[in-house]
């Protein structure tokens, strides 16, 4: 029996991937779906190179990653040993990680037995393995250098970031491929891309448009019958016929789906789950009847901030600097509860920021970006300040401005960023409405600080389930402490104060679901 199945790992990547599952992931189920026959299908074909050039794209969480850049390498190379890989994705962190589980499948007892010469694993570099058939898996991130090595299979997983969505950002991937990585490839190399789809130009978007692919898996969550992409060469179809009908019920029901909906907002749902990103223009990224305005200050704020974004220029015509007040309610949602804007010389800044302090001294923390006479701003604030107990904080992001900005925009659709009715609301919507066209958007650079500063209770706090609205669902916890850094930016900086495990929202803001379900 033992030999039996044995033969069957060694001749087909599903039992292969099955027997292995439990290396890689201890202890959670394996759970198979037809969509995971779809892509080992072609995977095989890949490697008997009956095809050559595939890519797939698919909801996050359906098991991509530990098909197309941990199992399949390692089952090609039990026919294949001599075979050199690269595999590259948006990260560094994640290049490692998957590669230690390349690792961990290549030195299990029973892929030992399978393989003969799996022992003589050579290079202790945490990226890099070699067989003694001089076989190669090589991990590297996106934007790395690779001059001087050449592959016969290339595995693009995720090289997009979701959280660095820019024009800017997409370009250098593509830039990237097209000039260092395209080409690092041997005779009768195959190349293998897989991503959740987030913007037309990503890189699978720019791909499908520069090279002629064998297959490309189009696989959305719910699916549209007026939205089939998929093409093979091998005949295979989506086969689901009826329209919104589930990818992967048992992991991805409705419930789940609803809050990636919630989460997303409508514009990253369609991109990430359903595989038709929108592309980006004015009055698209922020719509002006997603903001939610309100008239009574909210009566359960459990914490505020102030956030200062400092223009250098006083000329007409560029930049404002920015003081804006909010305040973080019970369910996560952040209502701006003071906005002032002007060319303003620094000490028309520090009057600004102390009428702003004035008129809410419930606030006690100012975050102040760490740019230009930001600095000048946060030293001089300090000074002034900390006799007040009051704590200045410096923010800083390695992000685009406009990467940053597009993080807000969810936020915004599902009613956790409330603004005042009035002028100073309206100036705040008037300006996200022409972003990114619009000539200015330091207002909602200031909002993007606060997203940041906010992330984990406005992305995981308590959210008003479909339970509260009649439905099936229930009320979940707070996350305790702010991060107080751009997610993209170095370690974090935990302030503390307490929050309850539990809430009930009232009122008629929408709020959002656990951030452990992005």
């Amino acid at each position: 029996m033992f030999a039996l199945l044995r033969r069957y790992a060694k001749q087909d990547l599903r039992t292969f991937a099955r027997i292995f599952w439990q290396v890689v992931n201890p202890g959670v189920p394996m759970l198979w779906n037809w969509h995971l026959d779809a892509i080992c299908d072609h995977l095989q074909a890949v490697s008997r190179r009956d095809i050559r050039r595939v890519a797939i794209s698919v909801p996050p969480g359906s098991c991509k990653s530990t098909l197309v850049g941990q199992a399949w390498p390692c089952w090609d190379w039990l026919q294949h040993p001599e075979r050199r890989w690269v595999f590259a994705t948006n990260a560094l962190d994640n290049a490692k990680k998957e590669a230690v589980f390349r690792r961990s499948i290549i030195q299990a007892p029973l892929f030992r037995q399978l393989s003969p010469t799996s022992d003589a694993l050579r290079t202790k570099n945490i990226l890099t393995v070699r067989n003694e058939s001089n076989g190669v898996f090589r991990g590297i991130s996106v934007g790395s250098s690779i001059t001087g090595d050449h592959f016969d299979v290339q595995v693009i997983d995720d090289p997009n970031d979701a959280q660095r969505v820019s024009a800017e950002e997409l370009d250098a991937v593509n830039f990237w491929y097209d000039n260092a990585f395209s080409s690092r490839k041997r005779d009768n190399s195959a190349l293998v891309v897989i991503q959740q789809r987030l913007a037309p130009n990503d890189l699978i978007g720019h791909l499908l448009d520069v090279l002629e692919f064998d297959a490309y898996l189009c696989i959305p969550a719910q699916y549209d019958p007026k939205n089939v992409q998929s093409f093979s060469k091998l005949g295979w179809k989506d086969p689901r016929t009826i329209e919104g009908q589930l990818l992967w019920p048992e992991r991805f029901g409705p419930e789940q789906l609803l809050f990636a909906r919630k989460t997303l907002g409508e514009a990253g749902y369609r991109a990430q789950y359903q595989q038709r990103p929108m592309p980006s223009a004015a009055g698209v990224t922020f719509r002006r009847q997603w903001w939610h305005r309100w008239s009574v200050p909210p009566d359960d704020v459990i914490n505020w901030v102030a956030t200062v974004d400092t223009a250098s220029s006083m000329r007409k015509g560029s930049d404002n600097s920015v003081v804006q007040v909010w305040a973080l309610a019970r369910g996560g949602v952040a209502y701006l509860m003071h906005h002032a804007w002007g060319h303003w010389d620094i000490q028309e800044k520090m009057r600004q920021i102390s009428t702003a302090l004035d008129l809410w001294p419930q606030c006690r923390i100012v975050s102040v970006e760490e740019r230009g006479e930001g600095f000048a701003v946060a030293a001089m604030l300090q000074d002034a300040l900390r006799p007040q107990g009051r704590d200045v904080r410096r923010w800083s992001s390695r992000a685009p401005k406009e990467s940053r900005i597009l993080v807000c925009a969810p936020l915004v659709e599902s009613g956790h960023v409330v603004v005042p009715e009035g002028d100073m609301g309206d100036a705040l919507i008037d300006e996200a409405a022409l972003f990114p066209e619009g000539d200015h958007d330091d207002m909602i650079d200031a909002m993007a600080m606060v997203c940041s500063i906010w992330s984990r209770e406005l992305t995981g706090a308590a959210y008003q389930s479909d339970a509260a609205r009649g439905g099936a669902l229930g009320v979940e916890r707070f996350g305790h402490g702010t991060v107080w850094r751009d997610s993209n930016t170095a370690d974090d900086k935990r302030i503390q104060y307490k929050t309850p495990r539990r809430a009930n929202v009232g009122g008629t803001v929408p709020t959002r679901a656990p951030v452990w379900y992005r």
